[in-house]
C-alpha cells in the first residue's frame, strides 16, 4: 500500500510541475501592410535555393505611395530598374495577398504573392497558383550605388560624357534612360 502511495504521489508531483512551466508564447502575428514592407529587401533565396553569384534582385516598397522600384539583372548583364505600384489584400483563407501592376501601361504582374514567414527582417512569397514559385527576401539597407548608377545609365553616360567633354564634344549624357 506504502508503495502505491508513493506512486501516486509521484505522478501527482509530475502533473503539478508540468502544468506549473511557463507556457510558450505564440509568435507575434506581423501584419503585411505599407509600413511593413517599407524599405528595401534583397531576394536571398528563389525555390529554396541562393541565387547564383552576381545575380540579384532588390525592390524598395514606398508605403506612403504605394509604389516599388526593382533593380534586378536575371536576363541582362546589366542592372534593369522596373517601378509600378502595388497592394495588398487579406484572404479569409490564403493570409496577406500581395499584388501589382508596372508603370507605362505595361500590365499587372503575372501573379499574386501569398506573404508568409514574416519576421522583422525577412519574408517569404509564394505565387498564389503555384506552390513551387517561392521567393525568400531578406531586408537590407538600401540597393548598392553602383546598382542604381548602372540602372539609370549614369555610370556609362557620365564616364562617356566626361571623355567627350575632355575632347571638346560638350555633354552628351543628357537623353540616356535605363532599358525597361
Amino acid at each position: 500500500m506504502r508503495h502505491l502511495f508513493r506512486i501516486a504521489a509521484l505522478a501527482a508531483s509530475l502533473l503539478f510541475l508540468a502544468a506549473c512551466e511557463e507556457d510558450e508564447t505564440p509568435a507575434r502575428e506581423i501584419e503585411v501592410t505599407p509600413a511593413y514592407l517599407n524599405g528595401t529587401w534583397i531576394l536571398a533565396e528563389w525555390n529554396g535555393v541562393p541565387l547564383a553569384d552576381g545575380l540579384y534582385l532588390y525592390v524598395t516598397f514606398n508605403r506612403r505611395e504605394s509604389t516599388y522600384e526593382m533593380y534586378y539583372n536575371f536576363d541582362s548583364m546589366y542592372a534593369r530598374l522596373v517601378t509600378g505600384s502595388y497592394s495588398i489584400e487579406k484572404q479569409k483563407d490564403l493570409g496577406y495577398v500581395v499584388s501589382g501592376d508596372y508603370d507605362y501601361g505595361n500590365g499587372d504582374w503575372t501573379r499574386q504573392y501569398v506573404v508568409t514567414e514574416r519576421t522583422d527582417e525577412s519574408m517569404t512569397w509564394t505565387a498564389e497558383d503555384d506552390a513551387g514559385d517561392v521567393h525568400r527576401f531578406v531586408r537590407c539597407e538600401k540597393v548598392p550605388d553602383e546598382i542604381v548608377e548602372e540602372a539609370s545609365g549614369n555610370v556609362s553616360a557620365s564616364a562617356e560624357g566626361t571623355a567627350r567633354e575632355d575632347a571638346g564634344e560638350g555633354d552628351t549624357s543628357a537623353g540616356r534612360h535605363a532599358s525597361r
